[in-house]
């Protein structure tokens, strides 16, 4: 079992792991299975980030759409949704969010598109 590479790893952390690893392994959990899950747990989340959703949407949704119109659509999501929200999972995501997203689009001056439709348009697919 690999506790990390030097020189990032210094001796102190690495005794520190195996500790950790040991204990596990007097509770009967293995920690290379432990390990595994958390990776694992990890790309799930990237993978269902927002913004990784958003960019697999956006390339579905584009087609048969005009080039200006997607465009002006990944504008819209690049400046309001993904400053906010881009790199947590859906899962996690609260109303109280989505609310302080539209505040800020607001504070910014647009409040046509925070006011209106147009925000839940581009959040999910005119």
């Amino acid at each position: 079992m690999s506790l990390g590479k030097y020189p990032a790893v210094t001796l102190a952390l690495a005794r520190d792991r195996h500790a950790e690893a040991r204990k596990l392994l007097a509770t009967g959990t293995d920690p290379m299975a432990q390990r595994k899950v958390q990776k694992t747990a990890a790309k799930a989340a990237v993978e269902n980030s927002i913004q990784s959703v958003a960019a697999q949407w956006l390339e579905h949704w584009q087609e048969g759409k005009s080039p200006r119109h997607v465009e002006y659509i990944k504008r819209r999501m690049d400046a309001d949704i993904l400053p906010c929200l881009g790199p947590r999972p859906i899962a996690e995501i609260e109303a109280p969010e989505l609310v302080a997203m539209a505040n800020a689009i607001q504070d910014r001056g647009a409040r046509d598109i925070a006011a209106s439709d147009r925000l839940l348009q581009a959040i999910y697919g005119s």
